[in-house]
């Protein structure tokens, strides 16, 4: 907590986050920025749910740096027809396993 405070205005969330007033509203807008309360016309932030979303963004983060390393699976694509036509060429194809069937 800074000087003891348990709720933050839009301006004093922007300075701590470094995130532009915009943004932060575009966040809001999405569902996906600190959750809020309104007093009158103000918009306040509690100190405790600024603190879990900055966790849950250091969280989304890692899990992101984890699936973008998963690994590359080989999948053979079995015979073909025209043996000739592909001599020299590889007989199978590389992709990427979709994020939903990624292992942690």
């Amino acid at each position: 907590m800074i000087n003891g405070k348990l709720a933050y205005s839009i301006a004093e969330v922007t300075d701590l986050t470094d995130i532009s007033r915009s943004s932060l509203y575009v966040l809001w807008g999405e569902g996906r920025g600190p959750r809020y309360m309104k007093l009158g016309r103000r918009r306040l932030v509690r100190h405790a749910d600024l603190v879990a979303w900055l966790q849950t963004l250091a969280d989304a983060t890692y899990v992101r740096a984890k699936l973008e390393s998963a690994p590359i699976i080989s999948e053979n694509t079995g015979g073909c027809a025209d043996e000739k036509a592909t001599a020299g060429r590889p007989r199978h194809r590389v992709r990427l396993l979709p994020r939903s069937e990624r292992a942690s």
